[in-house]
């Protein structure tokens, strides 16, 4: 027993430290007083219905006792029924009729002790009046009244314990100076009054106390939850209102445009470019504002799995799972690549290729994807010249064209991918705006489904437009290829007839190339293991340490810094030789291309090379404009960081033995 209680006061003393209440009142205060006025309130919502039930039990009580009085005291029985009946009673009953108003949430407390008073007052004077031995049968009255003050009325603590110390208090008065009681019979009465008024108490103490503890905890499971949920909805949430504006932005344009269109001129042409590109710098915005973040997740996420699965054979039941994250977070990366490529601010890392030979090491997989109802042909052309792209880009483009093709054709049908060498004058242009003259190479995918009309067709490059099912398209696959397109110089058109097929069109730039392409270069088998130190300034922790374990695997000897300041510092006053800088674009303290300048006033000769999450244009803005060796793009895998690091330092080697042998 004493153990239970023990943990009784331990659980109520830590109740009130954790809910900062004070002991005496009960009342909020400290960081939580600002709550008193919400539980007054849940209070009220909690209470209301006890209080209204506690008054009604309380008048049939107060009427059942009434028999009391002509069984006991029949020549007082109508002085007592005017107490009960004319007084009490209409009290209570406008009480009543208070809990119906709106004023009751703010009056409930005072308009409950009212009535509180006034019942147990009577049951006083009632005592006083029939006097000893008589008067003991309604002892029991006013003990009912402290139980029903204390339990029962809806009385808060702090109100219930004035109110039954104020009867307490009044019994006394009474009973010592306008009644002879017998002093025995007075203290033993006193005696049971108070002991039961404080047993009472307590059990309104500790009623408020759960219901306060209560309504503290439902409260700061509801903060909790709406913590989960903003986490969970914050960027479907952005997405959803920056569509919304764009979507206003697009309704007030189409309405204008539709007022206004009557002849197709060049000028109205170059306005319908102004929109889209409007629409197009605005999805970017968003795209390249959650990009970031989403790279230096994805870069660790998808680096520690590669690392990870290194360490497990493929029967290995954890293999299977790490696959399984892996795969979610090339998926997640794909997403991100896919915003990035309709608003145009995808990194690009273009390169002299073969179209004929990128569609042909895609034949198997689109034999695939489209299955077996569907026909697809290839008609290649010969001596197809070469164009500049990149190719990871290229591939989604077809991609996404063949998936929409196939997707109109639910019943089956054709597929035709077609590339020829054209030359585009001022002539062929005339049906093709903002496409230029010049030598072209033409990629054309054509499929015989439903088509479309006109107004669907004015749409199909629009962002989140889709004209599929809820939860079959998002709205981003023509998009996508609509971005790539522009940012590799490109021009794409759609021709198409409601039931009679969709052929799009592709335009790349000929280019006359001095350098192989992408598929002539022999294969890099060189080893990614080095004994270097490499400095390495990094804001992301997460980011930083998972570039310290790839290169402490492969030998590297690395010097680790979370901003600028702390690398410059770290490059002074190292004893050793440091070969290679590593650097994130945007930091805090200073940027990587401030520190990058700094560095070089130090060591000349030192290389670097740039790591970011940002898009294409922010890097840009940095001031930074070669690329093709010094920017690894995040989210980037172990093995293309080895890739770089290995090439930069390899070309800091030879081009060190070649001033040695001048």
């Amino acid at each position: 027993m004493s153990l239970k209680l023990n943990d009784f006061f331990s659980s109520l003393l830590s109740g009130w430290s954790e809910l900062e209440l004070n002991p005496l009142t009960l009342a909020f205060r400290g960081a939580n007083e600002t709550l008193e006025e919400e539980f007054n309130s849940f209070y009220f919502r909690e209470k209301l219905l006890q209080m209204r039930a506690g008054i009604i039990l309380g008048l049939v009580l107060y009427i059942l006792f009434g028999i009391l009085d002509a069984y006991l005291l029949t020549d007082l029985k109508y002085t007592f029924w005017f107490i009960r009946f004319g007084i009490i009673t209409p009290v209570a009953l406008i009480g009543f009729l208070c809990t119906l108003s709106k004023t009751f949430e703010k009056t409930n407390q005072w308009i409950l002790t009212v009535i509180n008073l006034f019942a147990g007052t009577g049951i006083i004077a009632m005592v006083v009046l029939a006097g000893p031995p008589v008067s003991y049968s309604y002892y029991a009255g006013l003990i009912l009244v402290f139980i029903f003050i204390n339990t029962i009325s809806g009385l808060r603590f702090i109100w219930a314990f004035a109110t039954s110390w104020s009867l307490v208090i009044i019994f006394e008065i009474v009973a010592v100076f306008y009644k002879e009681f017998p002093l025995a019979v007075l203290v033993s009465n006193s005696f049971f009054f108070v002991a039961s008024n404080i047993l009472t108490i307590f059990a309104a103490y500790f009623i408020e106390f759960s219901l306060r503890r209560d309504f503290y905890l439902a409260r700061l499971l509801e903060i909790e939850k709406e913590k989960v949920n903003h986490s969970k909805i914050h960027l479907e949430r952005l997405v959803k209102e920056r569509t919304l504006q764009l979507s206003e932005t697009n309704k007030k344009l189409n309405e204008e445009l539709d007022q206004k269109r009557k002849l197709i001129t060049k000028q109205e042409r170059l306005q319908k470019q102004l929109i889209q590109a409007q629409k197009m710098e605005a999805i970017g915005h968003l795209a390249g504002g959650i990009a970031h973040d989403f790279n230096n997740l994805l870069t660790v996420i998808n680096g520690y799995s590669e690392l990870l699965l290194l360490k497990f054979p493929e029967t290995d039941v954890s293999f299977e799972r790490l696959q399984q994250i892996q795969e979610a977070g090339k998926r997640a990366e794909r997403l991100t690549r896919q915003l990035l490529a309709f608003s145009r601010k995808q990194l690009m890392q273009p390169v002299v290729l073969d179209l004929n030979r990128l569609l042909g090491e895609l034949e198997k997989m689109l034999h695939r994807l489209i299955g077996e109802n569907i026909e697809l042909v290839f008609n290649y052309a010969d001596n197809l010249r070469k164009i500049k792209a990149d190719p990871g880009q290229l591939e989604q483009v077809v991609l996404n064209l063949v998936v929409n093709a196939r997707d109109a054709m639910p019943k089956g049908g054709k597929i035709t991918i077609t590339t020829q060498n054209i030359e585009i004058d001022e002539q062929k242009i005339k049906n093709r705006p903002a496409l230029t003259p010049g030598d072209k190479v033409l990629l054309t995918i054509t499929d015989t489904g439903e088509g479309m009309d006109e107004k669907v067709k004015a749409h199909i490059f629009e962002p989140f437009f889709t004209t599929k099912e809820t939860g079959k398209g998002t709205g981003l696959g023509l998009s996508t290829v609509y971005g790539i397109i522009k940012q590799s110089n490109g021009f794409i058109y759609a021709d198409s007839k409601l039931g009679q097929g969709t052929s799009f069109s592709v335009f790349f730039n000929a280019v006359e190339a001095d350098e192989p392409d992408i598929y002539e270069r022999e294969s890099d088998h060189r080893s990614f293991f080095g004994k270097e130190t490499i400095l390495v300034a990094e804001d992301e922790d997460s980011v930083r340490n998972y570039i310290h374990v790839i290169l402490k695997k492969y030998g590297y000897t690395v010097l680790l810094t979370s901003n600028g300041q702390e690398a410059i510092h770290l490059l002074k006053n190292n004893s050793g030789e440091i070969d290679l800088l590593i650097t994130d674009i945007i930091m805090p303290v200073m940027s990587g291309k401030e520190l990058v300048d700094r560095v070089l006033k130090i060591k000349p000769d030192l290389p670097y090379l740039y790591i970011s999450g940002y898009t294409d244009d922010v890097i840009g803005r940095q001031g930074i404009i070669d690329r093709e060796i010094m920017i690894l793009q995040k989210p980037f895998s172990y093995n293309g960081l080895l890739e770089k690091i290995r090439t930069i330092l390899d070309q800091k080697e030879e081009k060190k033995h070649s001033m040695v042998s001048q």
